[in-house]
């Protein structure tokens, strides 16, 4: 798990693990309950936790992470799309609950 802090209090948290498989893709990360409090947004919160976030998956060696989100939190999606994930599921919309997302992990530039 991996928190934000300001002023002491904590802002953001995410929970990071990883999975090993023998399915041609490797190490391939999973991420889970991503969240910044309201007030943070805007304020760079998110983006400093995923540059950690990608560094410590690069870092185990996974190139992909995928992780769910509710379709109705188009903000956050909006974030995710911006740092180059896509919607693997986009076509089962109306079935199914959440969006299911690929995250490709960039390399180090």
């Amino acid at each position: 798990q991996i928190v934000a802090k300001r002023g002491g209090l904590i802002v953001g948290s995410a929970v990071l693990s990883l999975m090993r498989g023998n399915n041609g893709v490797g190490v391939k990360g999973w991420l889970e309950d991503f969240v910044v409090h309201p007030d943070e947004r805007g304020r760079g919160t998110a983006n400093q936790m995923a540059d950690y976030w990608e560094e410590w998956y690069r870092n185990k060696g996974a190139k992909v992470l995928h992780f769910t989100s509710g379709w109705d939190r188009q903000p956050a999606h909006s974030f995710y799309f911006k740092r180059g994930a896509t919607i693997m599921n986009e076509s089962g919309r109306d079935s199914d609950p959440t969006a299911f997302f690929y995250y490709p992990i960039s390399e180090r530039v």
